[in-house]
Order: structure tokens, then C-alpha cells, then sequence
């Protein structure tokens, strides 16, 4: 008879884009499945401290001794802490792609690391470029949507100081958008996806600074407590190794949070 497997357990940080909760657990359990070396199947959903996983068990080898470790797949769900654009508002997106920018200019860092070297310094001048020309699209949309709404547009108008600006916005935007070069530039965001680098640099952005949203504590604080939160359930369990992956921005977070990890046990 095959001995007992051991337990082992994998905490999946995911990244920045917003799906449904344990879709990402989900796609790296299938991925596991197929792609592992030794047959494996789903199992029955384990629950550690209130925190859903779920297991992946071996499947007995012909003259093997042992059924080999059984996995247990957890996600730490922090996706929901990310404002999506579209809740911004048109107004809301406009200043929060200025601040963009602003930060990208005047950011000490950045400055540093265009000196790092020439490499370095081309893709944060090409970034840059890209971060521009997103944000005059972005104007184009917004003085669109403007258009479309004269409810909002009567927000501005009332305000007889932004009357003026409102009219010299929608009458550049309408400049740009007529431009032949236009079209060249909508492809150009089009094929590399400039909307979703944005909303990653304005996560980022925020994540560094620890943004607060009202009363609340910030961005970088509400993230990493989240995590650490469903690290320490996983880790209070008998397994015998835990690895923690992080996809995309997930990584970032993982190293931000390990670096200061406050249990030297944990590391052995």
C-alpha cells in the first residue's frame, strides 16, 4: 500500500487585473494538472482558518511507494481594494492621468533611474512618450463623453471661470481628434495596450505613495495586510513547504511584503 502523502501548500498572489475571485486559483490549479509531471486531480475544497483553497491529490503510480505530496492552492483576493477607471468619472480619469504624468516628470526616482543607463533611460523616455499621447486620447474620450452630456458638461458651465476653459478643452480636443496623425496614434495605444500600462503605472503610483482614500488607511497598507493576512492562516498549518507565487504586479507585493517579514521561523 502507498504511504500517505505529505501536504504541501501554494499561496498564488495575483496581479493587478480585476476577476472574479478565485478565477486565477482556478487557472493555476488546471495549469498544474495538465502541466505537472506526475498525474494529479482536483479534490475536495480545503479551508484553512476561514481562508478557501483548493486541493490537488496525486493519483497512485504503478509500483510506486509513495502517492507523492498533495497540494493545497490558496489566493489572497486583493483586487477589489483597485479603483476601475470607469468608475472615476470622466473628470476623475482626467486628473488622475495629469497626476500621472506629474509624477512621472518630477518623480526623484525616475529621474535616477534615467541614469542608470542608456537602455534604462530609452524605455522611460519611450514610456513616457506612450503616457502622453495615452492622455491626449484620454482628453478626447472625456471631451466626447462631454458632448454626449450636456448634464455634465452644465456642471462646468455654471462656474463662469471654467467656461472659458471649457470651451478652449473642447475646441483643442476637437483639433486633435481631426488631426490625420489621430488615427495613427489610436493603433499605436491600440497595439500596445497603453490603457492597461496606464492603469498599472497608476496603480503603482499610488501603491508607492500609500495613497489615502478618505479616512481610510493607505493603498500600500490595506494591500500588504490583506496579504500577510491569508499568509499567516496558510503558514499556522503543519505543511511541509509553502511557496508563494505572484503573477505580474502580485510579484511586486510579494517581495514588498516578504522583505519585511516579521517571522524568522517562517524562512527556514
Amino acid at each position: 500500500m502507498p504511504e500517505a502523502p505529505n501536504r504541501r501548500a501554494i499561496i498564488l498572489i495575483p496581479g493587478l487585473q480585476r476577476v472574479e475571485r478565485f478565477a486565477r486559483r482556478d487557472l493555476l490549479i488546471e495549469n498544474l494538472r495538465l502541466l505537472e509531471r506526475r498525474p494529479m486531480q482536483p479534490g475536495e475544497p480545503v479551508a484553512v482558518q476561514g481562508e478557501a483553497g483548493r486541493r490537488l491529490q496525486p493519483l497512485p503510480l504503478r509500483g510506486a511507494a509513495s502517492l507523492g505530496p498533495e497540494l493545497d492552492v490558496f489566493e489572497t483576493y486583493w483586487a477589489d481594494m483597485v479603483t476601475p477607471p470607469a468608475e472615476l468619472g470622466p473628470f476623475g480619469r482626467l486628473w488622475s492621468g495629469f497626476e500621472l504624468i506629474l509624477y512621472w516628470l518630477f518623480s526623484k526616482g525616475n529621474l535616477r533611474a534615467i541614469g542608470l543607463s542608456p537602455t534604462i533611460a530609452i524605455g522611460l523616455m519611450a514610456g513616457g512618450v506612450l503616457l502622453l499621447l495615452w492622455y491626449a486620447s484620454l482628453a478626447v474620450l472625456v471631451a466626447a463623453a462631454l458632448r454626449a452630456d450636456p448634464v455634465q458638461s452644465q456642471l462646468v458651465t455654471d462656474i463662469p471661470l471654467l467656461q472659458a476653459v471649457l470651451g478652449r478643452f473642447l475646441a483643442a480636443t476637437a483639433w486633435v481628434e481631426a488631426t490625420a496623425p489621430y488615427a495613427f496614434v489610436t493603433l499605436l495605444l491600440a497595439t500596445f495596450k497603453t490603457d492597461e500600462l496606464a492603469q498599472m503605472a497608476q496603480f503603482t503610483k499610488d501603491y508607492l505613495e500609500n495613497r489615502r482614500s478618505g479616512a481610510e488607511p493607505g493603498l500600500r497598507d490595506r494591500v500588504r495586510t490583506r496579504v500577510a493576512e491569508t499568509l499567516d492562516r496558510v503558514l499556522a498549518e503543519p505543511y511541509e513547504e509553502i511557496v508563494i507565487v505572484g503573477h505580474s504586479l502580485g510579484s511586486v507585493i510579494a517581495i514588498d511584503l516578504l522583505a519585511g517579514w516579521p517571522h524568522p521561523g517562517d524562512r527556514a
